[in-house]
């Protein structure tokens, strides 16, 4: 038991300081050191709260949406369910309003499942190729669309699917009304992408709504500008004033401010 703790331990700490590390290279560029401290420090305080408080108080809810959810629908990947905690914490504890939703990057509808079962009036539009890209040559994208229709289902009266890019999706429809609570950016890992989706996002964001970015920490690209972060970190410059971060992690919340 002792030794466990010590391997959790040692990988906790090895964790956090390849984060900050990641973390401080690649944004310093862009937003500069001040800035970059403050998500360090963000993103600290949120590690810690995560892995000593989270985890453990709402472990349950997502062992819950597991068995209820993932067991019972066709998923070939679990991508999603450790980030259970965090939502709640950031969503769910704080009782948000959430009723529009939008998802750049559905893959199997997991995370559009979790939203919708737990905001019970919410709607989804979710826009989604299903043609995948670099990092998902060996994936049978015809089987994720099957299992995406299959998984939505029981939610299709409340889900819209957009079977297009998110530039096309954004050409079409940001200059109707229709603005959202909520934004999910899972959709290309590529910088230049992130960026763009993310200033397209903000416009058809509600004031207080706010924009979770996946994979903000993961690099995958050899060039750190061209990752996750990079897209970040040049919408943060961007909008500066106009936005609030509310936690960095794995994955980064971003709230606009009523300015």
């Amino acid at each position: 038991m002792l030794i466990k703790k010590i391997k959790y331990a040692i990988y906790v700490f090895m964790y956090c300081v390849k984060n900050v590390y990641f973390l401080f290279i690649s944004s310093k560029k862009i937003i500069g050191i001040n800035q970059s401290l403050f998500l360090i420090t963000k993103f600290f305080c949120n590690y810690i709260l995560t892995i000593l408080v989270l985890n453990f108080k709402y472990k349950y809810l997502k062992n819950k949406f597991k068995s209820d959810i993932i067991k019972n629908n066709k998923f070939s990947n679990d991508w999603f369910s450790n980030n259970i905690p965090v939502w709640k914490h950031v969503f769910l504890a704080k009782s948000r309003k959430i009723k529009n939703i939008l998802e750049i990057g559905s893959f199997e509808g997991m995370s559009a499942i979790f939203f919708l079962s737990h905001f019970q009036e919410s709607r989804i539009d979710c826009v989604e190729t299903f043609e995948g890209s670099d990092e998902h040559s060996v994936l049978n994208f015809l089987q994720v669309k099957n299992n995406f229709n299959f998984n939505i289902k029981s939610y299709e009266q409340r889900c819209n699917l957009y079977k297009m890019t998110s530039d096309n999706f954004f050409n079409q429809y940001k200059n109707k009304d229709t603005f959202y609570d909520l934004i999910y950016i899972d959709g290309s890992h590529f910088g230049e992408q992130v960026y763009r989706d993310a200033v397209n996002s903000f416009e058809m964001l509600n004031i207080n709504g706010i924009i979770i970015f996946d994979d903000f920490l993961r690099k995958y690209y050899k060039k750190d500008n061209e990752n996750v972060i990079g897209g970040v970190c040049n919408f943060i410059k961007k909008y500066d004033k106009k936005i609030k971060i509310i936690f960095v992690g794995y994955q980064i919340f971003i709230k606009k401010n009523n300015y």
